[in-house]
């Protein structure tokens, strides 16, 4: 990403950004929030002499065992520029704060979302939400231009309604009354403030394959701000949430009796030893024993 200083920009959809404003803290703040637990008259002088490795370590022991207080100090703050139904999309997160700009106060620029034909897609099948298969060039075309004509004339009678009569306009209706005849394409301008633990509940979401495909590119941008300053925390995050997968009491008993029909769970060790491939340098000694015993058959099932 380069030399990130406030104000730096990273652009997501036609006319929307994500700005980077500000952060405090860093990987070490969170093993530092961590070891108050056992804070002594030792600790500083302790701390002065830890090594980065072992820093590493307790991150992703946090991490991975969900142990998620000393994610919440550091923090990130961005400023959004996107469309409405990104933003009220991303506003479903409840757990930092926002200022938006109000269009009560300004008076809307007129930016509108329109998607690349390629975006354009069908409903899919079967399916509430989402989109299906790519729409015919043709078709995805006209459906872009009514889009656009759409937005144009929404803007049209938006700047008809609230126009100063001083300024030409006929009617100076209150601009909180105007706005709403503004469509959901809209771009919209908002900061976000969240310490890194609630990041990480955001990004969870809006990174999943299944996230609206313009939530996803805001999330991905933040995602390379926070990748950038807390490198080693994105790294278990990762590791632990965004690419993990998590297992119902049903199917941990499924395949516990999987492994122990095919004869496998008693040889678990060893196939891991055979079979772990470059993942198997990168679990710590306890990672591997909570992977055999959550594989190993227990009591019956």
């Amino acid at each position: 990403m380069g030399t990130i200083g406030l104000t730096h920009q990273t652009r997501v959809l036609d006319k929307g950004y994500v700005e980077y404003r500000g952060h405090t803290g860093s990987d070490r703040d969170v093993d530092v929030a961590a070891r108050v637990s056992h804070y002594n008259r030792a600790f500083e002088k302790e701390e002065a002499k830890r090594k980065p490795e072992e820093r590493t370590r307790l991150l992703r022991f946090l991490r991975r065992k969900r142990h998620t207080t000393p994610y919440e100090r550091p923090k990130l703050v961005v400023r959004l520029y996107a469309p409405v139904f990104v933003a009220r999309q991303l506003f479903r997160h409840r757990t930092g704060t926002f200022q938006e700009q109000s269009l009560r106060y300004e008076i809307s620029g007129g930016d509108f979302y329109i998607p690349d034909a390629s975006r354009v897609s069908k409903r899919p099948p079967n399916v509430k939400q989402g989109s299906g298969a790519a729409m015919d060039p043709a078709k995805a075309e006209e459906i872009r231009n009514l889009i656009l004509a759409h937005s144009e004339a929404g803007q049209r009678l938006y700047a008809r309604l609230v126009t100063r009569e001083e300024d030409g306009g006929e009617f100076e209706l209150a601009p909180e009354l105007g706005r709403m005849v503004l469509p959901q394409n809209l771009y919209v301008l908002w900061e976000m403030d969240f310490n890194l633990h609630n990041w990480f509940h955001l990004l969870g979401l809006r990174m999943k394959p299944d996230a609206q495909w313009e939530t996803r590119q805001y999330a991905e941008a933040i995602a390379a701000y926070i990748k950038a300053f807390f490198p080693e925390c994105y790294r278990a995050f990762v590791d632990y949430q965004l690419e993990a997968r998590t297992m119902s009491r049903m199917e941990v008993s499924i395949l516990r009796r999987i492994l122990l029909s095919e004869g496998i769970a008693a040889n678990l060790p060893n196939l891991l030893q055979t079979y772990g491939g470059g993942e198997l340098s990168e679990m710590s000694e306890s990672e591997r024993k909570d992977f055999i015993a959550l594989l190993a058959p227990m009591g019956g099932t």
